[in-house]
């Protein structure tokens, strides 16, 4: 589990082969936080330029359906992208356990 200065209880919640992405609170107000960072051996130039770019453009939406981003940060070299937790499921969790139509 990593550290993160001005993040706590963080708890994994979703890996894949380039990220991993955990809940956590903001220390200095309690807001519930996601963190989804980029894996340290997939960190290169181009991936850290992707993100910030993935940043930028969430930051430009404005839609009640886009998570919201927060800030973008260094964490030993591999960008952490903070964003709110509107304490929502995934929808691979929601899939996982009901039967839907697209109906």
């Amino acid at each position: 589990m990593i550290n993160v200065t001005g993040y706590s209880g963080l708890q994994i919640i979703h890996q894949s082969r380039r990220t991993l992405v955990y809940t956590a609170s903001r220390t200095r107000d309690g807001e519930k936080v996601i963190l989804r960072q980029l894996r340290p051996e997939f960190t290169s130039p181009d991936l850290v330029s992707q993100f910030r770019e993935e940043f930028e453009l969430l930051r430009e939406l404005d839609s009640k359906y886009v998570i919201r981003p927060i800030d973008l940060i260094d964490h030993n070299g591999s960008p952490i992208l903070v964003m709110e937790n509107t304490g929502g499921q995934s929808l691979e969790s929601i899939a996982r356990k009901d039967t839907f139509s697209i109906a």
